[in-house]
């Protein structure tokens, strides 16, 4: 597996992994659900950010 490229970006302060991957409960057909906290916000928050919750 290939290290993290957040892992070489001054303003990435961690990476959290939520949802049912993180309590061990993932199913065949479950996404991975992260939190990607960096120090401000400003690059992350454009349209191209925002999930396509039309499902």
């Amino acid at each position: 597996m290939s290290p993290c490229r957040a892992g070489t970006r001054e303003d990435v302060v961690g990476l959290l992994l939520v949802g049912s991957c993180a309590r061990g409960a993932e199913r065949p057909d479950s996404d991975v659900d992260v939190v990607l906290l960096t120090a401000g916000p400003a690059p992350y928050l454009t349209d191209a950010a925002e999930p396509d919750r039309r499902r």
